[in-house]
């Protein structure tokens, strides 16, 4: 059986860290979805130490589109033609709109969540696979008035999840590949409307071990759930974050930990 010791050190105490886009250092480009912030002093960590990461609180306006700037290229006659869906907030309808042209008309059914698309041409079309589209496999009009129904609802629902990512070396298993290096400190789901904020203060902090031995600079990525970049269009974002040490040793701590560390709670069992 295992007891659960935790021992506060008198002039000890967790640190956190506040993160505004607007004071950042640099950004990975004009659209502030990602910032890099240096600190005024580097956080070194002692070897007999683990320093956890969490994501303490967050405020991020929904300010990116649901649906990104996108070129659709669909074959009418054996030529490639682009349907050019500027970035937006887009219904249904509206993709009707932009979709509709001299030689395929589109429509949507309510009632099954699906649009048509009809073949307004004398030639052969063929409608791609795309995600926007609804379409998981080609649709191949071969002749005038021919039509198909997409496969599945069209994914016009825009960003599910906000991931807050850095290339801080943690043990999170939840690592990404995009940008390269970054692992995901904290999921934040997205259940307010464009233009809104999200105000983001978890119940039960997820906490993220870090590898690191020192901290002189902390980079944040906003990503969407397949971990690409979101276009924050310049707006900007807010996060707090609370460093923690713990020690994992089976020995009594009754000495004030030596050396430049942050404020400290110190957790630890026995047997």
């Amino acid at each position: 059986m295992y007891t659960i010791y935790i021992y506060v050190m008198p002039s000890f105490t967790p640190k956190t860290i506040h993160l505004s886009s607007k004071y950042a250092n640099s950004f990975g480009d004009g659209t502030k979805g990602k910032c890099t912030f240096q600190l005024s002093k580097p956080i070194n960590i002692p070897g007999e130490y683990e320093v956890h990461l969490a994501v303490l609180s967050a405020v991020i306006p929904v300010s990116w589109y649901g649906v990104p700037q996108t070129t659709i290229t669909y074959i009418l006659n054996g030529v490639n033609t682009n349907w050019i869906i500027p970035a937006g907030n887009w219904s249904s309808a509206d993709m009707v709109g932009k979709l509709t042209n001299t030689n395929v008309l589109v429509t949507f059914t309510t009632q099954t969540g699906l649009f048509t698309f009809k073949n307004l041409s004398n030639y052969s079309l063929t409608i791609p696979i795309n995600n926007i589209l609804g379409t998981t496999s080609a649709k191949v009009l071969a002749s005038i008035n021919a039509s198909a129904n997409s496969d599945v609802f069209p994914d016009l629902f825009g960003t599910r999840f906000v991931n807050i990512t850095s290339s801080i070396n943690t043990e999170n298993i939840t690592a990404g590949t995009v940008p390269a290096g970054s692992g995901i400190i904290s999921s934040i789901p997205v259940n307010v409307a464009p233009g809104s904020f999200i105000t983001f203060g978890p119940s039960n902090l997820v906490q993220n071990k870090l590898r690191e031995t020192s901290l002189q600079d902390i980079d944040i990525t906003l990503c969407d759930s397949s971990m690409t970049q979101l276009n924050m269009n310049g707006c900007d974002w807010e996060i707090d974050l609370i460093l923690s040490v713990i020690t994992n040793d089976s020995k009594d701590y009754t000495e004030t930990p030596q050396g430049n560390l942050f404020a400290a709670t110190h957790e630890y069992h026995r047997k």
